[in-house]
């Protein structure tokens, strides 16, 4: 997976939602503590049981908080609650065994020597206590969705969350108070399992779709699921709202195998510009449905296995007559804007996409004028070539010699 590709605005809001699932969580532990300063913990007590029970909210609410971040609108539709209920409920219900075993495991681990003076020794206990917590609530968030792959997905997540989350506990504790390392073990916890579930979710993906125009522009959707329906209606996994022209279940992307198949399940649909009616998805496809534009998104692969360069809709394949193009090391055209710049770049939101490590995300233009095409280099990390000279700006000619990083073009006028 290129790290490039990884979705930091996603990977960001389940973090932070997990950092306000933590603080939700630690407001019941810290009131049971107020009101029981000295109780007795033993088994079978009242507030043995209080005390689980007050515990439990902190895997709930987390789960809770990063599956909320995770929703398409602000609006808390039907299908919304019934997932965030879902995730309370489930992942409160697995707060018990969680928090009893994490509690179990410390004690194992530390055999019991809770002193101020064994500090080094309750690190690492703490946090492998904590990683099994963060698993079991990693699960319950991936079992809300009642996807298998987003259960592991999760528990992988949540364990490393868990286990980070544990480090600092201890030496806070002591360095200051209980409470305040309460708070900032519960509340980074909660921010480790969201920000690592975000980033395993990221560096897993195989296929997802990016919203690049409309109502929820630069979302992105994973395509996880064998058959994925995209709409307006709620139920519907890739959730098109606001736009009258987008029917309720517009059409659907299957997936077989390694391919991606769309259908437009006779509904109005444009692939790289062109109506279909059924289209094999490649990487870099643009997908308009009403005034939704959608980019299909394929895992990286290395360019030598790959088209050298994915072309959306606003630049045509063939060259057209007395069009100018750029011809890559296979033969392939692309015709560059006549009347507008011509973005060039590893960025999905390019008009020519080249999915290679040694180009920048904005790596050059083409831009017409007086009559000519002017190349500009937008201070790529591996500089833009004419011929073997290195340029920012150059005024091209026919049969020019591009290179793009590691990648060649041929301009023709």
């Amino acid at each position: 997976m290129n790290w490039s590709e990884i979705n930091r605005r996603e990977v960001a809001t389940k973090a932070i939602a997990g950092l306000c699932g933590g603080i939700l969580g630690w407001i019941p532990t810290e009131l049971y503590y107020t009101f029981h300063p000295s109780s007795d913990l033993r088994s079978g007590t009242t507030a043995y049981y209080f005390y689980y029970i007050c515990l439990a909210f902190l895997p709930a609410f987390i789960g809770t908080c990063i599956n909320a971040s995770q929703l398409q609108s602000l609006t808390l539709t039907p299908k919304a609650k019934r997932t965030l209920l879902a995730t309370f409920a489930i992942c409160f219900i697995l707060g018990f065994p969680s928090c009893y075993y994490a509690t179990q495991l410390f004690n194992a681990l530390l055999h019991h020597q809770r002193v101020t003076e064994s500090i080094k020794l309750m690190i690492i206990p703490r946090s492998m206590a904590w990683a099994l917590l963060g698993l079991l609530i990693g699960v319950g968030i991936g079992a809300a969705t009642f996807s298998i792959p987003n259960m592991i997905k999760g528990a992988v997540g949540g364990l490393l969350g868990g286990f980070v989350g544990g480090l600092l506990f201890d030496p806070i504790g002591v360095s200051f108070s209980l409470v305040l390392a309460r708070a900032f073990g519960f509340g980074e916890t909660g921010l480790m399992i969201g920000l690592l579930i975000g980033l395993v979710q990221d560096l897993t993906k195989t296929a997802w779709l990016t919203v690049e125009a409309g109502r929820l522009r630069n979302r992105e959707f994973r395509l996880e699921k064998p058959l994925t329906a995209l709409g307006r209606a709620e139920e519907c996994d890739v959730g098109l709202f606001g736009d009258t022209a987008v029917e309720g279940r517009h059409a659907q992307i299957e997936r077989r195998g390694d391919d991606f198949l769309l259908s437009s399940l006779g509904h109005p649909v444009r692939v790289n510009g062109s109506p279909v009616s059924n289209s094999r998805l490649n990487n870099g496809d643009r997908i308009e449905i009403g005034n939704y534009a959608l980019r299909f998104n394929l895992k990286s692969v290395p360019v030598s296995a790959a088209t050298p360069a994915v072309l959306p809709a606003a630049v045509a394949v063939s060259k057209a007559p007395g069009a100018p193009c750029l011809i890559d090391a296979s033969g392939r055209q692309f015709n560059l804007r006549p009347d507008s710049s011509t973005s060039l770049g590893r960025s999905q939101d390019n008009d020519v996409v080249l999915s290679d490590k040694s180009i920048s995300r904005r790596h050059a233009t083409i831009t017409p004028s007086n009559g000519g095409f002017y190349l500009r280099d937008l201070n790529s990390q591996n500089g833009t070539y004419v011929g073997s000279q290195r340029v920012d700006e150059h005024l091209l000619r026919d049969g020019d010699q591009i290179g793009l990083g590691d990648l060649g073009f041929t301009f023709r006028a």
